[in-house]
């Protein structure tokens, strides 16, 4: 039998015990015989207090709200699910994250970081199937506007990433919003739109094997899961998103190039160990 502990402090466990993490990211240790395990979680808001200032986008007053009633006009989330997504602050966070975009893209950046919560939530009450599913309705609209399968997430597709709040009267079909995206980030470039939507697609794959891990109660190594978590925590959309607002025109001889990616990697690992080493301290 295995036994779920906490990430910090001691904790007791066998000689040659070995650990592993399942796909909710929680440490098993396996029995038999006590010794001391050390953790040593880093203090990453310490690190990154000095050089480093916090910025934050002035159009986070004006826009925030729009953002989130449009996800609630979706009609996904419900009961406690639905309370806890109303009481979270993603378009805060897309304030600090974003702090240059302008007021299109600010919102833009809103919309990513409140569907990824979506998505990821839906997925947590699904199994392999339904979250496979999820992802293709998504991906499917995302390609391509035109496409619909009747469920919100292929809406949510079409309707996502584009400012909604500057529509004319005469201009309300949520298909012509990916077009109006794309006219919107020139000059951003193809490469970095591409990138965009290559990054979201990997994003949910990832998200879709944790589904199916979990389903079928798979419990990972660490390395496995540290790829897997990199894979599922959505920073890598979150950069692609960076070059798209600031018309930024990274070519793949300079993206790909390893010491960029390995650079990349280390800033999507702090990300999710921030994002979960509270709870732990």
């Amino acid at each position: 039998m295995w036994e779920p502990l906490p990430l910090s402090g001691t904790i007791p466990r066998s000689t040659g015990r070995r650990t592993s993490i399942n796909a909710c990211g929680v440490l098993y240790l396996h029995p038999p015989n006590p010794e001391i395990m050390y953790f040593t979680l880093p203090d990453l808001p310490g690190i990154c207090q000095d050089p480093f200032s916090p910025s934050f986008n002035p159009h986070y007053e004006a826009i925030a709200s729009e953002s989130k009633t449009w996800i609630d006009s979706l009609g996904i989330l419900s009961g406690e699910k639905q309370r806890y997504f109303s009481a979270s602050a993603f378009e805060f966070l897309a304030a600090h994250t974003y702090p240059r975009a302008d007021r299109e893209g600010y919102r833009t950046c809103c919309d990513y970081l409140n569907t990824t919560f979506i998505l990821d939530d839906y997925s947590d009450d699904e199994g392999g199937k339904g979250a496979r599913q999820m992802a293709d309705s998504f991906m499917n609209a995302l390609r391509d506007p035109t496409w619909d399968d009747g469920t919100p997430f292929a809406r949510m597709a079409r309707e996502s990433v584009h400012p909604q709040f500057t529509y004319s009267p005469n201009r309300t079909d949520m298909r012509v919003g990916w077009f109006r995206f794309r006219e919107r980030l020139a000059p951003a470039s193809a490469t970095a739109r591409q990138r965009f939507i290559d990054t979201f697609d990997h994003y949910l794959d990832a998200t879709v094997r944790e589904a199916e891990n979990r389903e079928q109660g798979t419990i990972l190594g660490f390395n496995d899961y540290l790829e897997l978590r990199r894979g599922n925590s959505g920073a890598y959309p979150a950069y692609a998103l960076i070059e798209c607002i600031l018309s930024i025109d990274l070519q793949p001889e300079v993206f790909d190039h390893p010491s960029l990616w390995n650079l990349t990697k280390i800033a999507g690992d702090m990300l999710f160990t921030a994002n979960v080493s509270p709870k732990f301290y």
